[in-house]
């Protein structure tokens, strides 16, 4: 939907004060701040929910980002494998913080709709992945290995699954998991 709103100048000064603090458009901050006033609508499909709230409109973000904003191969990942996606709670916390970020709020609540429907299962780290963790973190020190993705392998290793949704290439075309040759990186 397209809104056309004239604000005065005062106001349209302020919101475009916050677009540049946020370093997102003023359209963005204006969806961003109605979003976080009006109630949402419940979408019968989280899915669907999500990949059009995540669908920004503007391929710009993602140039600020390390990756490429791959939006489409995403999307078919999330629609290809509804119910069946897992990820470690760090993984979950960093991702809702990134598409806050980037994204804004109704993103964010769509990202989190995905586990309340159980589209995406939230996995606890135990001891033990805490322990490979840290020896991965070790190991993969001159890829400057992170906890997200190092809670990503061990997750993988216990679970002993092989296929990871990741858009980072450079650590998980090196990283080696214990129980399998390679992982295959999706999209």
């Amino acid at each position: 939907m397209t809104l056309t709103l004239h604000l005065p100048g005062d106001l349209a000064a302020a919101l475009e004060a916050e677009a540049a603090r946020r370093g997102q458009t003023p359209d963005q901050v204006a969806a961003d701040l109605l979003a976080e006033r009006l109630p949402a609508a419940p979408a019968s499909d989280p899915v669907e929910a999500f990949i059009g709230a995540a669908d920004s409109g503007d391929a710009g973000w993602a140039g600020r980002d390390t990756h490429q904003l791959r939006n489409g191969e995403c999307a078919t990942v999330l629609r290809g494998h509804r119910g069946e996606l897992a990820a470690p709670v760090p993984v979950i916390a960093e991702t809702s913080w990134l598409i806050l970020d980037r994204l804004g709020t109704a993103a964010q609540a769509a990202f989190i709709r995905l586990i309340t429907s159980g589209q995406l299962t939230p996995v606890d780290l135990t001891e033990a992945d805490w322990r490979r963790c840290a020896e991965l973190v070790e190991q993969y020190a001159s890829l400057r290995l992170d906890l997200i993705d190092a809670s990503l392998v061990a997750v993988a290793e216990r679970l002993r699954l092989t296929a990871l949704a990741t858009l980072n290439r450079r650590d998980f075309t090196v990283v080696r998991p214990r129980h399998a040759e390679a992982f295959e990186l999706l999209p």
